[in-house]
C-alpha cells in the first residue's frame, strides 16, 4: 500500500511538472506574439507616415507654382518719391510702404494724350515704355525728355520719370556710365572690375504706381572722383517689382539718355 502510494505520489509530481513546462512555453509563446504584434504596428505606423510624407510633398509640387511668393524688397522706398493729388483718386490703403522722397506726385495735366501715347513721341525717352510679359503684370512708364541735367558733379541728377497709377509694379531707376564714354572723357576707370563695362553714377530706390521721381543724387566715379562740366551720353536702366509680392520682373528697359553737368 506504501508503495502504490508512493508511486501515485511520484506520478502527480510528474504531471505537474509537466504541466508547469507546458504553461511556462505557453507563456513564452505568449510573449513572442505579442513583441511580433508590437514590431508590426511599429512598422504599420512608419509606413504610414511615410505615405503621408510622400503625398503631401507630391501635393506640396504640383500645387507649388499656385502659390504666392513674397519676396524680400530689393530696396527701400525712395524717400523723395511724391505722391499723387487727392483729385486723382488714389486710394491711400494702398500705400504699403513708406515713400521715396525723390519721388513727385503726377499732375493730372502734364501726363501724355492717352489715346495714342506714342503718337507724338520723338525718342525712347519722351515715349511710355509699355509692357505686359506673361506673369508680369502690367507697368507703363513715361520719362519726358531724353536730356538729364545736373548742376554739378556732387549735386542731384534732374530728370522726369513717371511710374503711372494702372501699372502693377514698383520701379528702381539706375543710371549708368559706360567704360567707353569715360575714356571718351578722360575719366579714370582705375576701381572699376576688369570685366565690367559701365559704372552706377545714380540710383533711385523703388518708386511705386502713380508716382514720379525728379531728382536722384550722383554718385562718385571709381577712382572717387566726381563729373565735371559737360555732356555724357548715359544709361538708363529701369527694373520692375510687383507692389505686392516684390517678384522682379523679366522685363527690365535700357534707353540711352544725355546728361549734361553744369559745372
Amino acid at each position: 500500500m506504501d508503495n502504490e502510494q508512493l508511486i501515485s505520489g511520484l506520478l502527480r509530481q510528474l504531471i505537474n511538472i509537466k504541466d508547469k513546462k507546458q504553461l511556462e512555453e505557453q507563456q513564452k509563446e505568449i510573449r513572442r506574439q505579442k513583441f511580433r504584434n508590437r514590431i508590426r504596428t511599429a512598422f504599420l505606423i512608419i509606413a504610414v507616415l511615410i505615405f503621408i510624407i510622400v503625398c503631401t510633398f507630391s501635393i506640396y509640387k504640383r500645387y507649388a507654382s499656385a502659390i504666392t511668393t513674397v519676396y524680400d524688397m530689393p530696396a527701400p522706398i525712395d524717400p523723395t518719391q511724391q505722391e499723387i493729388p487727392d483729385n486723382l483718386n488714389i486710394d491711400p490703403n494702398q500705400q504699403d510702404f513708406s515713400v521715396d522722397p525723390n519721388q513727385q506726385d503726377i499732375p493730372q495735366e502734364t501726363l501724355p494724350p492717352a489715346e495714342n501715347p506714342q503718337e507724338n513721341a520723338t525718342s525712347a525717352d519722351s515715349q511710355p515704355q509699355e509692357t505686359s510679359p506673361q506673369g508680369d503684370g502690367h507697368f507703363t512708364i513715361y520719362s519726358n525728355g531724353d536730356v538729364y541735367h545736373a548742376q554739378n558733379g556732387k549735386g542731384n541728377l534732374t530728370c522726369d520719370v513717371r511710374n503711372v497709377a494702372d501699372s502693377t509694379h514698383d520701379i528702381i531707376m539706375s543710371i549708368y556710365l559706360t567704360r567707353e564714354e569715360m575714356q571718351a572723357h578722360g575719366i579714370s576707370t582705375e576701381g572699376m572690375e576688369e570685366s565690367a563695362d559701365k559704372w552706377l553714377i545714380a540710383e533711385t530706390g523703388l518708386f511705386e504706381p502713380n508716382h514720379q521721381i525728379s531728382s536722384v543724387p550722383l554718385k562718385a566715379l571709381p577712382d572717387g572722383s566726381y563729373l565735371k562740366a559737360g555732356s555724357y551720353k548715359i544709361i538708363m536702366n529701369e527694373r520692375f517689382y510687383h507692389h505686392e509680392t516684390h517678384e522682379r520682373s523679366s522685363y527690365e528697359t535700357n534707353i540711352q539718355m544725355t546728361l549734361e553737368v553744369a559745372e
